[in-house]
């Protein structure tokens, strides 16, 4: 049923331009696409024409505009809404929902977010260029003078640099909290620090990376300058460490099926028992006896490395408020800093949109076989969890 009061031309062009110009489509190539003329298109984009309904959803489609998206286009052309829409703890949305909770199932130990499609960013983010100068200037005055200052003596420049980090690293604080309450988008929101499970997180985090650094340093020297080895002889011993890391790792969704939030602390607990047969093995043999006995610590420590690492960074963020979870990211691991987008989420979900290749994703469909006790319902749930995974991926 048309709404006639609700016609306007020049808001539902503005919208079939943004569409457009999205797409990266002239005038011309949506017209082709669509079948109709380009000065038709130019009318409709400028509010001279008015699209029927037709019309309104053949442009969605040429577009492929989301299902979510296109009930605004026909309101905005003064036509009712022809697509339902239901959230997603609605029942007749069970087979989505425990879809997406076995895609989110098969990334553990590994963190995995799925977020609204509605979720947008409060306002367009601009990128603090100042703060960014700053940061940068407060970490080069703090690392250089670690790094090459003992090598040259500790010359004077050294501990210039390491005097000025303490101003540098406060403006930047002070330039960030300003910026955050001028309603600006900061490099690192400094309130994240004050959540207390951040915190504690991110300082568990950095103890057990330093602990991995310092370990590995210290293993290095015992063998290569205590037990007089070859580098490549070392990297052979340093082999049964890798082994236990990949067994775990490999395994490590089992483990976080069966243990949960608590892979961690096992993890912990085997990488220290393997640490207590190492320092045994050491205090017993020494310098001199079988190198052998190093093995079983080193197989352990290796493992448990393998369950602890994945989880650290869900771990961090698991309680982080959601509006920190960008920049709470971006802190605890350098990959994600930087991949904030203007005007929309950087984690937009598309898992209802409409696929553009339906050849594929009917290959996609015929490759899950029917196992044998499958309900109906149980099939079709991994039907939906493929398509998603498939639409994640491409």
């Amino acid at each position: 049923m048309a709404v006639s009061e609700r016609r306007t031309p020049s808001q539902v062009g503005s919208l079939v331009r943004e569409w457009r110009e999205r797409r990266r489509l002239s005038q011309v190539d949506l017209a082709n696409q669509a079948g109709v003329s380009a000065r038709h298109i130019s009318f409709l984009e400028t509010g001279r024409a008015m699209p029927s309904r037709a019309m309104v959803l053949r442009l969605a489609e040429q577009l492929d505009v989301p299902m979510r998206d296109r009930n605004p286009l026909l309101l905005a052309a003064g036509y009712a809404p022809v697509y339902e829409q239901k959230p997603l703890a609605d029942p007749a949305m069970g087979p989505v929902l425990g879809a997406v909770r076995q895609v989110l199932r098969a990334h553990d130990p590994n963190p995995a977010l799925v977020v609204d499609g509605e979720s947008k960013a409060p306002g367009r983010p601009k990128l603090d260029l100042i703060g960014m100068i700053l940061v940068t200037a407060a970490l080069v005055a703090l690392c250089l003078p670690l790094i090459e200052g003992r090598q040259q003596g500790w010359p004077t420049w050294s501990w210039i640099l390491l005097v000025g980090a303490v101003p540098l690293f406060t403006v930047f604080a002070v330039q960030q909290n300003r910026l955050r309450g001028n309603g600006g988008s900061p490099s690192v929101d400094l309130s994240l620090f004050r959540e207390r499970a951040f915190t504690a997180g991110l300082f568990a985090r950095l103890t057990f990376f330093a602990s991995m650094a310092s370990y590995f340093l210290v293993l290095a020297l015992y063998l290569q300058k205590g037990r007089l080895l070859e580098p490549l002889d070392s990297g052979l011993v340093f082999g049964a460490l890798g082994l236990g890391y990949i067994i775990t790792s490999m395994s490590a969704r089992k483990f976080a099926a069966r243990f949960g939030p608590q892979t961690n602390a096992v993890g912990c607990v085997i990488r220290l028992v393997g640490m207590g047969l190492q320092i045994w093995a050491v205090s017993s043999i020494g310098v001199h006896d079988d190198i052998g006995w190093l093995i079983p610590g080193l197989f352990l420590g290796g493992a448990g490395m393998g369950l602890a690492i994945a989880p650290l960074a869900s771990t961090v963020l698991a309680r982080v408020p959601a509006h920190h979870a960008g920049s709470a990211s971006g802190v605890t691991d350098h990959r994600a800093a930087g991949r904030q987008r203007p005007r929309r989420s950087p984690h937009r979900s598309r898992l209802l949109q409409r696929a553009r290749q339906r050849p594929r994703r009917g290959r996609l469909l015929r490759r899950v076989p029917r196992l044998p006790g499958d309900s109906g319902a149980a099939y079709g749930q991994r039907r939906v969890a493929v398509l998603v995974s498939g639409r994640l991926v491409g």
